[in-house]
C-alpha cells in the first residue's frame, strides 16, 4: 500500500513537471567553465568615469566540460588585506563628494546573492586575525552600492554567490588623495 503511495506521488510529480509551461520553467543556468570575473566601474554625479578589473581571490565552481563531463574546482587565495601585488591595478579614486560603484559580472551572469564588506587600506599588507575579522559591512545589491567621501582609503572585499559556485574579489576606492 505504502508503495503504491509513493508511486502516486512521482507520477503526479512527474506530470505537473511535464505540463509546466516554458514561462513557468526554472530560467536556464548558463554553462560556464569558470567563475565570473567582476568589472567595477565608479561614476560620480558629473559623470566622470573610471573602470577596473577586480582582484579575483579564493573561489570555487563546478559545471559540465564541453565532452558533458562534470568538473570542479577551488582555488585558494590571500585574504584582500594580504594583496601581495598591492593595489597599483585595482584602484579607483573618488574626487567627488558620492559616486556609485558599479558591479559588473563577465557573461552577463549576476549572482543570486552578494555580501560586501571593507578595511580602511591603512591595514593593507598586516597580517593580523583581528583586522581580518573587523571589516566593516557595506550596504549593497547585485548590480552596485553607492559609497561617500570620508577622506579614507579603503580595501572592498565583494563575495558573490552562484547555483554553481561562489568567489571573492577585491579592489580598493582612494578618496584619502585630494
Amino acid at each position: 500500500m505504502c508503495c503504491l503511495c509513493v508511486l502516486f506521488i512521482v507520477g503526479t510529480l512527474a506530470g505537473c513537471i511535464a505540463n509546466q509551461t516554458p514561462d513557468e520553467a526554472a530560467p536556464a543556468i548558463p554553462n560556464l567553465l569558470k567563475t565570473p570575473l567582476l568589472d567595477i566601474a565608479l561614476i560620480t554625479e558629473n559623470s566622470t568615469e573610471q573602470r577596473v578589473r577586480a582582484a579575483q581571490l579564493t573561489n570555487c565552481w563546478s559545471g559540465v566540460n564541453e565532452n558533458g563531463m562534470g568538473f570542479g574546482y577551488c582555488s585558494d587565495s590571500f585574504h584582500p588585506m594580504q594583496l601581495p601585488d598591492g593595489y597599483d591595478e585595482i584602484t579607483l579614486f573618488l574626487y567627488d563628494e558620492e559616486a556609485d560603484i558599479i558591479m559588473q559580472f563577465s557573461d552577463d551572469y549576476p549572482p543570486y546573492s552578494v555580501s560586501v564588506q571593507r578595511w580602511d587600506a591603512q591595514y593593507a599588507g598586516t597580517y593580523s586575525y583581528d583586522i581580518y575579522e573587523n571589516g566593516e559591512p557595506v550596504r549593497a545589491g547585485v548590480n552596485g552600492f553607492r559609497i561617500v567621501d570620508d577622506s579614507h582609503d579603503y580595501v572592498y572585499e565583494v563575495y558573490a554567490k552562484w547555483e554553481q559556485g561562489d568567489s571573492w574579489y577585491a579592489f580598493r576606492v582612494d578618496s584619502a588623495k585630494k
